[in-house]
């Protein structure tokens, strides 16, 4: 059953915020600059579900590199700590936490219940790319995740404005956040109770 709350406007609307039950998933819908790598036996999350190991994962991304800036492919099989550095030299990664309890959460710190929670992956982002650009990287992958995490806790809301009589003035969905959702409605609210109070006047 999905959250629904009705808030009394004042001049005859009224303001309905409920949980949106067909929420986009950012991961699928939005572009992003990160890549979310994740590895889970029941949900399937992220980007990337890799059916290799971690360790294989990160050789193959460093191979896709070198295959790309340098024309040139290196070996399969290098040492996991030449991966490990070269991947940390050339790329911003950050860890990715589930916690799995009556519904999921993710995060790039862990969580404080050891026994619901661990490491499930990896969010990167290429320096070549970050470098082409003006942005926090570490910031935004943290806002990437954090999005994310909204989706995953059903975090996500949409609006609708009723006049007194129970007709439908205005809606609008896909707000991940409820606070940001209800920002959003009072501010339509005010411009129909506006609109309508000009009207009165004419």
């Amino acid at each position: 059953m999905y959250e629904r709350d009705y808030l009394d406007y004042g001049e005859g609307l009224t303001v309905c915020i409920e949980q949106d039950g067909d929420a986009a998933n950012p991961r699928e819908d939005f572009e992003h600059l990160g890549t979310m790598v994740c590895w889970h036996r029941r949900h399937k999350l992220g980007d990337e579900q890799p059916d290799c190991s971690p360790d294989e994962f990160w050789l193959r991304v460093m191979q896709e590199r070198e295959q790309s800036v340098r024309g040139r492919r290196p070996p399969d099989h290098i040492e996991a700590e030449h991966v490990r550095q070269y991947i940390a030299t050339h790329f911003y990664v950050l860890p990715l936490y589930l916690y799995d309890h009556s519904g999921i959460s993710i995060s790039t710190g862990r969580f404080s219940c050891a026994w619901d929670s661990g490491q499930v992956g990896w969010i990167y982002l290429s320096r070549d790319t970050a470098e082409k650009e003006s942005f926090d990287p570490l910031g935004l992958l943290e806002s990437e995740v954090a999005e994310y995490d909204q989706y995953l806790r059903g975090d996500v809301w949409g609006f609708s404005i009723e006049d007194e009589n129970g007709v439908q003035l205005y809606s609008c969905w896909g707000f991940y956040g409820r606070d940001y959702c209800e920002s959003e409605a009072r501010d339509v609210a005010k411009s129909l109770a506006e609109e309508r109070n000009h009207d009165y006047v004419l």
